[in-house]
């Protein structure tokens, strides 16, 4: 079943997202933001926000390169996969402007960097207490529009003493695990050209 969406808007779906409870501190930090599909791409918005002092972000380079392991530091995740398909994709946004892009054909299987992807660009932005990331990701060869997606918004946030505090819309496991799909619990229409 195709959705058509009349405005931007109508795709455009918030999130807040808590620290897991026994492990890392959310320190009074705030993160959440916004998710919108349209034609062809998602776009996401993250909003950190508290006393960012106590937050390890790597300063932004305007290079953008693909790295492995970016979960080692501060890093935004998003996790999508088709309804009912055991394959599903994993991306990864430091705030240094480093990113990857995985495909899995099951939980944690099969893991491969999504070739279809070869490059990719995203704002950072850092204003007082505040640190927003956003990123526009083009998966028009990966799901078809009329597709609806489950979606599973993550991150690891390192504090200055090293320790990783990883949030996520809610947690589900002793540990943290973003793989899960019970944890993909957000759930976009597909959407069609007007």
């Amino acid at each position: 079943m195709t959705v058509v969406i009349k405005t931007l808007e109508e795709c455009r779906f918030p999130f807040k997202l808590r620290a897991f409870a026994s492990k890392g501190d959310s320190r009074g930090l705030t993160l959440g933001g916004s998710l919108q599909r349209l034609p062809g791409a998602l776009c996401i918005e993250y909003r950190l926000e508290g006393d960012l002092q106590t937050v390890v972000l790597p300063a932004f380079n305007s290079v953008y390169s693909r790295r492995h392991e970016l979960w080692r530091q501060t890093c935004f995740e998003l996790f999508f996969g088709i309804p009912g398909e055991l394959q599903y994709w994993e991306v990864n946004l430091g705030p240094d402007g480093c990113w990857n892009f995985y495909h899995f054909t099951g939980y944690r299987q099969g893991m491969q960097e999504a070739a279809a992807v070869a490059e990719f660009t995203f704002r950072v932005l850092k204003e007082g207490n505040t640190f927003s990331l956003s990123c526009r990701i083009d998966v028009h060869k990966l799901v078809p529009d009329c597709k609806r997606l489950e979606v599973g918004i993550a991150a690891v946030v390192l504090d200055s003493t090293g320790a990783a505090a990883h949030w996520a819309i809610d947690h589900f496991e002793s540990v943290p695990d973003f793989h899960g799909r019970q944890s993909f619990l957000m759930v976009l229409p597909g959407v069609a050209k007007m």
